[in-house]
């Protein structure tokens, strides 16, 4: 069983849910990131989950904020995250012109 803070059965991070993945187009170490990343890892602070979650997030090896760990704490415990697939986006600009 999850332990739940709120009446309506919701942990903190499920209030606000942009504060925990990466945005388009967000660099890790711009301002923008660390603002996310530091309003994310305030939320995590109270949460009854915050180590089952973060122990999810370095087995899985996920990005963004798990547990209030982001990528470059989770690497340094040794479990660095996996690589993204770039986005279609991305490949555009990559593959050559036929």
């Amino acid at each position: 069983m999850i332990p739940r803070l709120d009446v309506d059965g919701r942990l903190p991070c499920q209030d606000s849910p942009d504060l925990f993945g990466g945005r388009e187009g967000e660099r890790p170490g711009s301002d923008a990131y660390k603002r996310r990343v530091r309003a994310a890892q305030l939320i995590c602070g109270h949460c009854p989950i915050r180590l089952a979650c973060r122990d999810l997030g370095r087995g899985l090896q996920e990005r963004d904020v798990w547990g209030g760990e982001d990528d470059k704490r989770r690497a340094a415990a040794g479990t660095p995250p996996r690589r993204r697939s770039p986005s279609n986006a991305q490949l555009r600009g990559r593959r050559p012109a036929a």
